[in-house]
């Protein structure tokens, strides 16, 4: 079991070790485009990732007001804000 655990554990930087022996001494960049995949202005959302009893009970009220988690997540934050620049 111990070792399982510490073979799983290595599997990350075996990877890394694996896809650095594959690159090549160089790359021909001759044909690429910069900024090709720029887009100025774009607004990104970035996921957040939420503990296990901070999701449940923002599931709880999602369910208890039909409404998703997203708006849930914001209408706590906004009240969070809100005390915030109270206390400032």
């Amino acid at each position: 079991m111990g070792n399982a655990l510490a073979q799983s554990s290595l599997q990350p930087t075996r990877n890394r070790i694996v896809c650095w022996m594959n690159m090549r001494k160089e790359y021909d960049f001759s044909k690429g485009q910069r900024g090709k995949f720029y887009s100025p202005g774009v607004k990104l959302n970035i996921p957040m990732y939420l503990d296990v009893q901070v999701s449940a009970f923002v599931d709880k009220i999602a369910s208890k007001k039909k409404i998703d988690r997203s708006s849930v997540v914001n209408q706590l934050l906004r009240g969070d804000i809100k005390i915030a620049e109270t206390a400032e």
